[in-house]
């Protein structure tokens, strides 16, 4: 038999070879950052481009709109809302102030997307419901408080009298 020679080293890759991979990874990867610098160049100028732009078309819109109108221009019932915003603590004082025998307030719901406030009360009668609503609007330039729904119906509520009308009372501000 004949002997084997056998080399288990592994062949090593010629230095050339070695070194053109590393030239060609290195030359790879610069070119890989001068697009991302590039593309972040380029980035930058649109940003700018387009913070322009819309510069420009908001100084457009604002040229466009119509001027507001002064206070004194307004409606009667604007001038109201111009003068104070947010007239529902007053509203709630007047409710408060407002005492009147046969009235029994069951709920009050401030309402501020709709910038109201409903009132629950239940009454011993039509007339003094009528007066009850005058009494809210009593001092108020234009009415704020009105009459939503009035339920006429036998005694026998929730208060400790006996009730013949519910009605609901919303005012705005």
């Amino acid at each position: 038999m004949k002997p084997l020679n056998v080399d288990l080293r592994r062949r090593s890759t010629p230095r050339v070879v070695q070194g053109l991979v590393l030239v060609a990874g290195t030359v790879g990867t610069l070119a890989l950052w001068a697009g991302v610098i590039d593309a972040t160049n380029r980035l930058g100028e649109l940003n700018a481009r387009r913070d322009g732009l819309m510069r420009e078309v908001a100084s457009k819109t604002a040229e466009s709109l119509p001027a507001s109108r002064e206070p004194s221009a307004a409606k009667p019932h604007e001038k109201a809302r111009v003068a104070s915003p947010s007239d529902w603590p007053a509203m709630l004082t007047a409710l408060e102030t407002v005492d009147m025998a046969g009235v029994d307030l069951v709920t009050v719901e401030i309402v501020r997307a709709e910038r109201s406030i409903h009132v629950d009360a239940e009454f011993v009668d039509f007339a003094t419901l009528l007066r009850y609503v005058d009494e809210l609007n009593a001092g108020e330039p234009l009415p704020r408080w009105a009459i939503t729904q009035a339920v006429i119906g036998p005694g026998g509520g929730t208060g400790t009298r006996a009730v013949a009308v519910a009605g609901l009372v919303r005012a705005t501000w």
